[in-house]
């Protein structure tokens, strides 16, 4: 079970024997895979949950957090670029490339306006 704590602004992540506490703005971005869900960090950390992406789209209610493909979730605070040329996709400050998708691209581009 997955628990967040709008005090602290932290993600309770467990892990078979207890739980990880994660803060939210170490998160870089959240990567679907089947029913599970890749949380990657900006120490290069990466942990494995049993849920589904959709759950966190719920739970990270924050301007920060967009759905910007099937497949990922994206914290903008570690954004750098967005790619519009040959391929949609953002640049997050690690160098990694994040596809947007056609559909979401809309709503992607409206949330610069709302962060």
């Amino acid at each position: 079970m997955q628990t967040i704590q709008e005090t602290k602004k932290m993600l309770g992540i467990s892990d078979g024997t207890g739980y990880s506490f994660i803060v939210l703005d170490d998160i870089l971005f959240l990567k679907a895979d089947n029913c599970y869900t890749e949380i990657h960090l900006t120490n290069g950390k990466k942990y494995t949950v049993v849920r589904l992406i959709k759950y966190f789209e719920e739970v990270l209610q924050s301007p920060w957090f967009i759905r910007i493909h099937q497949s990922y979730v994206v914290n903008m605070k570690h954004m750098s670029r967005y790619l519009n040329k040959d391929h949609q996709a953002v640049e997050l400050n690690n160098g990694a490339l994040i596809p947007v998708s056609r559909s979401r691209k809309k709503n992607f581009l409206a949330s610069f306006i709302r962060a």
